[in-house]
């Protein structure tokens, strides 16, 4: 049986395909803080574009073997002043389709469908209605000062 860095190492291989942000050690740590949490946990990630995070998220908790990680996003390149160019010359590379396409494509490649829950919509908005306790929150969506608090 593999080990757990090793399993973890999978997915980091898979969500450095997709493109995205978290990379490196940011990747390694976010891969290993998802899988230690103990139970049926509950991860909220805000901001997930074409899935690059939430494979690792995912797919540390499929290897825990419970737990769900709700994605947050309205999957339309939109966010800080800083990041929607990068998002911008993305989405146009990638034409074709709309990027939720590519985010589903993606987490279904990663054997991942069964671990997350899609919130297509705005953090603000989504969180109206939020009511689960949360174990782990990645805000890894508009990242200016505005954007933060209205998350």
């Amino acid at each position: 049986m593999r080990s757990k860095k090793r399993e973890l190492a999978h997915y980091q291989a898979l969500s450095e395909r997709i493109p995205g942000w978290t990379r490196g050690q940011e990747a390694s740590a976010l891969a290993e803080r998802a899988y230690s949490i103990d139970g049926d946990t509950v991860i909220v990630e805000i901001g997930s574009f074409f899935g690059s995070s939430t494979v690792l998220l995912a797919g540390a908790r499929k290897l825990r073997g419970s737990g769900i990680v709700h994605c947050v996003d309205p999957f339309d390149g939109s966010g800080d002043s800083c990041s929607t160019p990068h998002y911008d010359a993305i989405i146009l590379a990638f034409a074709a389709r709309p990027p939720r396409e590519h985010f589903d494509d993606n987490i279904s490649a990663a054997g991942l469908s069964d671990w997350i829950e899609v919130h297509q919509g705005n953090a603000e908005d989504i969180a109206l209605n939020w009511s689960t306790p949360v174990d782990l929150l990645f805000m890894d969506g508009d990242q200016s000062p505005a954007g933060a608090r209205a998350a």
